[in-house]
């Protein structure tokens, strides 16, 4: 959490992109990229993705 904190912090995730190397680690970028109100529909069907997905939100570099 704290690192995903400090990465949005220092860069901004629209322009710089971001590589998680888990779907999980993803989670918190979710939540500060304007998909928190969703997250309750993570991983089920219709809901968010449990990884980073660039139809959900262009902060999200690729699709995993």
């Amino acid at each position: 959490v704290e690192l995903t904190l400090a990465l949005h912090y220092v860069f901004d995730t629209a322009t710089d992109r971001i590589i998680w190397d888990v779907g999980h680690q993803s989670y918190v970028h979710k939540i500060l990229t304007g998909r928190r109100q969703q997250m309750a529909t993570l991983r089920q069907f219709g809901g968010l993705s449990g990884f980073p997905k660039t139809e959900e939100s262009h902060h999200d570099a690729f699709n995993t």
